[in-house]
């Protein structure tokens, strides 16, 4: 048995992390970060694992200190994906997010997390465990002017972010989380959902988790349990 962190950490109250949020408020839409930001978030980021590590915990994330909501540090990153308005009611946590405006075909260009993994993987005691937001919520969330089918959507997203977990792997990532909230909201889509994850997987050899929150798995269990590739399956014992 190991112990993790399934995603997120209380950092704000830290000095580090008022200083990060005090920076953040400051900034201008467009603005481009200062270094300050940047070094307050090292900081932050550092911290935050070693608090996990002395805690006892196995598998480590960096808090997800650098984003600043569930997913635009991803979607925006994405080719054919611009920000669009700020709206509330994330699947699962209920907090506020950037929607993702699909403007053409979905494309991976570049690594997305591969530097924030190396450095917080840097020097440290414990493995630490990547997050990404899944293809398939943030298709849900997603407002589509391009393709006109959800499912299709999630089906670029999810051949694209393979491209992400690819990168994640050559990076030295051995275990991976996907958070996919809004399969909980839209248990019917399961059989769907099956195809987008297989894309998703395909050449991942790293542990893939697929997390799910904010309800329970009632309908899709035990058939989510036999997802190729899937190594672990993370649930919200809460909600």
């Amino acid at each position: 048995m190991i112990t993790t962190n399934n995603g997120s950490y209380p950092w704000k109250e830290s000095e580090a992390g008022r200083e990060v949020e005090s920076l953040r408020r400051s900034l201008r839409p467009g603005e481009t970060p200062p270094d300050a930001l940047r070094l307050a978030l090292d900081r932050t980021t550092r911290e935050t694992i070693d608090e996990q590590v002395h805690a006892g915990i196995d598998l480590v994330t960096d808090g997800l200190v650098r984003r600043d909501d569930p997913l635009a540090l991803v979607a925006s990153r994405l080719g054919g994906i611009v920000p669009g308005e700020m709206r509330r009611g994330f699947p699962g946590s209920g907090a506020a997010y950037v929607v993702p405006i699909v403007e053409a075909e979905v494309g991976w260009k570049m690594p997305i997390q591969s530097e924030d993994f190396l450095f917080a993987s840097q020097g440290g005691a414990k493995p630490v465990k990547p997050v990404i937001p899944g293809p398939y919520t943030i298709a849900r969330l997603a407002e589509d002017r391009a393709y006109g089918d959800p499912m299709a959507l999630a089906t670029g997203l999810a051949a694209a972010l393979n491209q992400e977990l690819r990168a994640l792997q050559a990076a030295g990532a051995t275990f991976i989380q996907v958070d996919e909230p809004a399969l909980l909201q839209h248990k019917e889509d399961f059989p769907l959902f099956t195809r987008i994850w297989e894309v998703l997987g395909r050449g991942v050899s790293s542990v893939l988790s697929l997390h799910l929150e904010g309800g329970d798995i009632e309908g899709l269990y035990p058939g989510i349990t036999r997802l190729k590739r899937l190594g672990c399956l993370s649930l919200d014992c809460v909600a």
